[in-house]
């Protein structure tokens, strides 16, 4: 790696960067290196670089024929930063393509149960699975904020916790006694298991007792998923469901935002559009003639 991407790189830590965006960025300048092996990249033009994204977006994705929007997003977002860090306008302008709006997948609430049902409280992995579960589906934690959140940042009395988010600011979140109670019973057996600092350690092979990594989640929830019968449960759905059933349970859209910690009512608004669609149904003009209230 050259000494001025590794600048960048350190630029984006002291930027406070979280290390998974570090980590996507430095990936799309190295694999912009790789594709103009020929041509220091720091002397590419805006040409260039349209090119590149024009093939980029030819490569095979992991859910479809051709690279996600969202991907390809993140490619220009790291070519913004890069050439901007170095000096350079050529990526300011780049098209940043817009994703498209997909059905959001959440956890309807008997489903929410199937899940938590499959967790063994006798064991103490099942109380883990239990109170992690628990406190992702009342808070909206995503998966890395799980998984480096540490025990000195839960207040089980208080029934509350504070962790670094995405882009890196310390917020709160708040969650019922019930999750309290059963995030308390798991803080009880953990001792016995964990050798790290964090809340949820690993029952997984070398990483016994560690932290708990994030696909490592990935994998734990994919086994739980499919054990509650449903086959590609991801960290993320529930943080859709924590958004979906808040709303359906009456909670205002601001205390959603402020609860899952939102930045703008309008993501809490996308993850809750696929619910807020059927509330039509409540003013049904079938319903109204067929009931008698014509006049």
């Amino acid at each position: 790696m050259s000494a001025v991407i590794e600048d960048w790189i350190n630029w984006l830590r002291l930027s406070d960067h979280s290390e998974t965006t570090v980590a996507a960025y430095r990936w799309e300048i190295e694999h912009l290196r790789r594709w103009r092996a020929d041509t220091h990249i720091d002397g590419l033009g805006r040409s260039d670089l349209l090119a590149y994204m024009a093939e980029r977006r030819l490569l095979p994705g992991r859910k479809e024929e051709q690279l996600s929007t969202s991907a390809l997003k993140r490619t220009v977002n790291a070519l913004r930063s890069y050439y901007a860090f170095i000096g350079s306008t050529i990526a300011a302008e780049l098209p940043l393509p817009k994703p498209k709006l997909r059905v959001q997948r959440w956890l309807k609430f008997d489903q929410a149960m199937a899940l938590l049902s499959v967790c063994d409280t006798s064991r103490p992995k099942g109380k883990r699975d239990l109170a992690m579960l628990t406190l992702m589906l009342d808070t909206g934690l995503r998966a890395a904020e799980v998984c480096r959140l540490r025990v000195d940042q839960v207040d089980v009395a208080s029934q509350s916790l504070h962790v670094v988010c995405k882009g890196g600011d310390d917020e709160t979140g708040d969650y019922s006694i019930e999750t309290a109670n059963y995030l308390s019973a798991w803080l009880a057996s953990r001792e016995s298991v964990a050798r790290c600092p964090n809340v949820f350690a690993s029952f997984n092979g070398q990483n016994y007792g560690g932290a708990l990594t994030t696909p490592g989640l990935r994998c734990l929830f994919r086994a739980l998923g499919e054990r509650a019968g449903l086959p590609h449960l991801a960290p993320h759905d529930l943080r859709r469901t924590f958004a979906t059933l808040t709303t359906l349970l009456g909670a205002p859209g601001r205390a959603v935002q402020e609860g899952g910690r939102w930045h703008d009512l309008k993501l809490v608004e996308l993850y809750t559009r696929s619910i807020t669609s059927k509330l039509i149904v409540r003013y049904s003009p079938v319903s109204y003639l067929v009931r008698g209230g014509a006049s």
